[in-house]
């Protein structure tokens, strides 16, 4: 396997990785106020959103000409939610792993744009739908 190649999906796993432990750290040690339950339609927003980047992420380690686009997009959507979910109490641990994760996605962002490793997104020919004639 190419170097290049190695170390983009070890950025891959690594993001994926460091928000699994961040997220679950912030679970552990953030306290709930009162009156601050998500309603259902939130909770589905964010199951869609959820179901995205797994989705996305299996896209970025195929290389899928899709998951680029798709992955600026979730950037958009996923600092929308920081808005909408208003000021947060976080552990400084959470913290870290919260910062340390969004830069290695910044990494990954600017690797499969502009990266050595962009070419390998393309689309192949021959591939994907057809038009009809």
């Amino acid at each position: 396997m190419d170097r290049t190649v190695l170390w983009f999906k070890a950025l891959v796993w690594g993001n994926i990785v460091v928000g699994l432990l961040g997220g679950v750290l912030s679970a552990l040690t953030t306290p709930l106020e009162e009156g601050t339950d998500p309603t259902d339609a939130e909770l589905l927003l964010m199951l869609v959103v959820l179901v995205a980047i797994i989705i996305n992420y299996v896209g970025l380690l195929k290389f899928r000409s899709w998951s680029r686009p798709m992955a600026v997009v979730l950037t958009v959507v996923t600092m929308a939610f920081t808005f909408m979910l208003g000021t947060e109490v976080m552990h400084g641990w959470s913290a870290l792993l919260y910062d340390l994760g969004w830069m290695i996605w910044g990494a990954l962002l600017a690797v499969i744009h502009f990266g050595d490793i962009r070419h390998r997104f393309q689309r192949a020919s021959g591939s994907g739908p057809r038009a009809l004639s």
